[in-house]
């Protein structure tokens, strides 16, 4: 395959996960979350597709997506906040791709490897989302509850399942369709 085929498979491979990304995104759970955040297994093509292609591809693909996602459904109070809630957030999950799985790691170990990639890549989203609940939307903590607080429990409350369901869900890709997770 020469060059210029492979950047356009790379390319087209990043498309099809950001539109699965976007129609994962409507297949949610939101009723505890009154402004914002569900859980989706939205991050799950981010995530695949950063332990396919690395931490760079999977970094840029996510942060395309995040801007895709603003476009369909925007809550943005400032310039600062979509970035950091939009493409700086799912920039982030695609670090994933800091983990590399192999042909030659046992089953058990790229488990734990997708474990280990999709608990990065959703913490680091966390953070994302917590400095811009602390900075922008303060206001809406209940009255007595610290800032700091009531944003890291709340985007921990709909952050922690869609991890649990991701790391589950690529898991079992281990034993369907391990090409699907091996580095190209």
């Amino acid at each position: 395959m020469n060059k210029e085929t492979s950047k356009v498979l790379l390319l087209t491979e990043a498309a099809l996960m950001v539109a699965l990304a976007v129609i994962l995104s409507f297949l949610k759970f939101n009723a505890p979350w009154a402004y914002g955040g569900s859980v989706s297994l939205e991050m799950l093509p981010i995530v695949l597709f950063a332990l396919r292609r690395g931490a760079l591809w999977g970094m840029i693909m996510g942060a395309v997506y995040g801007i895709v996602d603003c476009l369909i459904a925007p809550e943005v109070v400032h310039p600062i906040q979509f970035l950091l809630d939009y493409p700086i957030a799912f920039l982030l999950v695609g670090v994933a791709g800091v983990f590399k799985l192999s042909s030659g790691t046992s089953d058990k170990g790229k488990v734990i490897m997708i474990i280990f990639a999709s608990a990065l890549g959703s913490f680091l989203r966390l953070i994302s989302h917590f400095l811009s609940g602390v900075i922008w939307f303060g206001s809406y903590a209940p009255k007595g509850t610290p800032v700091a607080l009531y944003s890291f429990v709340y985007n921990l409350g709909y952050i922690v399942p869609s991890f649990i369901l991701i790391a589950f869900v690529l898991s079992l890709f281990v034993k369907s369709a391990p090409q699907l997770l091996e580095r190209k």
